[in-house]
């Protein structure tokens, strides 16, 4: 149906149809669970998987590289950037200490998030070879277009990996990142919500369930909490008649 509706509104426009038989269709049941499936966060496992998967990627004849798919998946996973972000990257949006410009507020301030040295070092070094925009300019402002390029590129390490439990798709980088900052003891619902633009209502509601280990967290918290205290004595129950 996210075909179909889009081809009918194109004939319409042009007049081939009168109108648009898919508006009337309503999304099947289920559709939810489904999406909620393809907003999984990756597992470090699979992340793993991915770049052992980006040398296979491409050959020395084509212009990009298992290297420059390896960066792309790093920039997107440490940002939480969306796609569209990431391929038009600019060297200007990081600082001289690493620090990345995510967006910026109502209030006018930008928020910033932070990368490490190596992933610091790399964005210069493609900088020096592709140019401001480190995953090379495009002569068209198509987004879709210049997205689509490197869903097709991501597409194929992801095959290259093997089976997956829930299909992948780019924007399980910005939930990756997402679910390793709630990972980390003392960071917020807040700082994430602040972080990604969320609220934080929204953030409790699909991120908080989807990380096991921070409930795994609490328990051990809880556990500890109430280990020593006092308790009744225990006594065995006896059937009732």
């Amino acid at each position: 149906m996210a075909m179909l509706k889009p081809f009918f509104e194109y004939c319409v426009s042009n007049e081939w149809i009168t109108r648009n038989p898919a508006r009337a269709v309503q999304n099947p049941k289920g559709r939810d669970m489904e999406q909620q499936k393809q907003r999984l966060p990756f597992t470090d496992d699979e992340l793993k998987k991915m770049y052992a998967a980006c040398p296979m990627y491409g050959s020395p004849r084509h212009k990009w590289t298992g290297e420059d798919v390896a960066d792309f998946i790093s920039l997107s996973i440490y940002t939480g950037l969306r796609i569209s972000d990431v391929a038009l990257f600019n060297i200007d949006r990081m600082n001289a200490v690493g620090e990345i410009r995510l967006r910026t507020t109502k209030a006018g301030t930008h928020v910033y998030t932070w990368v490490p040295k190596w992933l610091q070092d790399r964005i210069h070094a493609r900088a020096k070879i592709h140019g401001e925009f480190i995953f090379g300019s495009h002569a068209t402002k198509d987004l879709d277009v210049i997205t689509e390029g490197w869903r097709r590129k991501l597409q194929k390490v992801w095959k290259l990996c093997g089976p997956w439990k829930q299909e992948p798709s780019p924007h399980r980088f910005r939930h990756t990142f997402a679910r390793i900052l709630l990972q980390k003891p003392g960071v917020t619902v807040r700082d994430v919500a602040e972080l990604l633009g969320n609220t934080e209502e929204m953030i409790r509601k699909h991120y908080g369930a989807w990380v096991p280990e921070r409930q795994e967290r609490l328990t051990r918290i809880l556990r500890e909490a109430f280990d020593e205290k006092p308790r009744p004595q225990i006594v065995a129950m006896r059937r009732r008649h």
